[in-house]
């Protein structure tokens, strides 16, 4: 190809990117209050800066191509990250970015998550106060993501976590199996997140926790064993459940734990305090994310946390990227779920998936493709 040829391509792409994320410049409410459904809109929130936050700090070239992310846009998302960062600090939540990374292409790390903390005195509701912590995972963006998508082996639940002695295993989870990517992962930030924790109980002695963990994608998997995480962080502190409520909320979540680890979650939960949101768009097509690992390609048996809640957006239309996607069109886009997280609060249709009903192969192909 000749250097004129190269030249005129190069030029095409640049001209033809589309802006960053159309939610940057979108007037997503922030949080004021956690709707009756049971979701959290402070956790579709806290999900979307730690993907801008990456979006930020990268220099992935391919992706900064797509995007357009240039100067101007990049001093416009700081200014979308300073603004919403203060406005949680305004309202006295203590935000920190997480890094989650250490793929299998590299052991670099990259913000990948955030985790926001607040406590309140005690008064005469809550005699002992109440420590809120919130915590929300992004889904994939780098190559180390995708190394750790890609790693779907079955490995025993354990944290790289100092706090939780080896004993608390069999107290729990005695049949722990999760995907080994995703819980390699999050083993990243797992001492972090405990120790953050540990800290909030040492400052606030007596105080009830409200633990609310969410994300999307790949940050959906993060936050299933982050929520199971967090039942073994607080019961090393010797908190009785009673003292703490931990809330699962994901959105366009792959399957992410064997069939009992699943179970046993649900149970210690409890199944009104998970919200696992599934994305379709006009045509009636579900998030294809939600369906791997495929259960009888890999016979892996790793299932879903919690009953399944249906979002229909209904006429809203986001275009983002080089070539322009119509997200909704691909409705496993975090826009995709933003829009639908404002247009429908309701869970319109559940469908019980644990345990699932196994189709094998075919009858998934034919499913997705709506063949009878």
């Amino acid at each position: 190809m000749s250097f004129y040829k190269t030249s005129l391509i190069h030029l095409f792409l640049i001209s033809s990117v589309g802006t960053i994320h159309n939610a940057l410049a979108s007037e997503f409410p922030t949080a004021k209050k956690v709707f009756e459904d049971g979701s959290d809109p402070m956790l579709v929130t806290l999900t979307h800066l730690s993907y801008l936050k990456f979006d930020q700090d990268n220099n992935f070239v391919i992706y900064k191509l797509m995007y357009g992310l240039d100067s101007k846009k990049r001093a416009e998302l700081e200014r979308y990250l300073k603004s919403e960062t203060q406005y949680y600090k305004n309202q006295g939540w203590d935000i920190k970015f997480l890094d989650v990374g250490k793929g299998l292409f590299s052991n670099n790390d990259s913000p990948g998550g955030v985790i926001a903390s607040k406590c309140t005195l005690s008064s005469t509701e809550k005699p002992q106060g109440i420590c809120e912590v919130k915590i929300a995972f992004r889904g994939t963006r780098s190559l180390d993501d995708w190394g750790n998508d890609l790693n779907f082996l079955k490995t025993p639940l354990r944290f790289k976590d100092t706090n939780i002695k080896e004993s608390e295993y069999e107290k729990l989870y005695k049949a722990g199996q999760a995907h080994q990517g995703f819980l390699k992962a999050y083993n990243t930030v797992a001492q972090e997140i405990s120790d953050t924790l540990q800290g909030l109980h040492a400052k606030n002695p007596g105080a009830q926790f409200s633990i609310r963990i969410g994300g999307h994608s790949l940050g959906a998997s993060l936050a299933t064993i982050g929520a199971a995480h967090a039942t073994m962080a607080m019961t090393a502190m010797n908190m009785k459940k009673e003292q703490n409520a931990i809330h699962l909320e994901t959105y366009g979540s792959p399957r992410t734990l064997g069939e009992k680890l699943s179970a046993e979650l649900v149970e210690l939960l409890g199944i009104d305090n998970i919200v696992r949101l599934v994305n379709k768009d006009e045509k009636g097509d579900t998030d294809l994310i939600t369906t791997i690992p495929f259960e009888s390609m890999l016979r892996s048996q790793f299932r879903h946390v919690g009953d399944e809640c249906i979002l229909t957006p209904q006429g809203t239309e986001i275009y983002e990227g080089f070539p322009k996607l119509r997200v909704l069109r691909t409705p496993h886009r975090i826009e995709g779920y933003k829009a639908a997280y404002l247009d429908q609060r309701q869970c319109h249709s559940q469908q019980k998936d644990h345990p699932e009903k196994k189709k094998g192969v075919l009858g998934t192909i034919k499913s997705k493709l709506s063949i009878k």
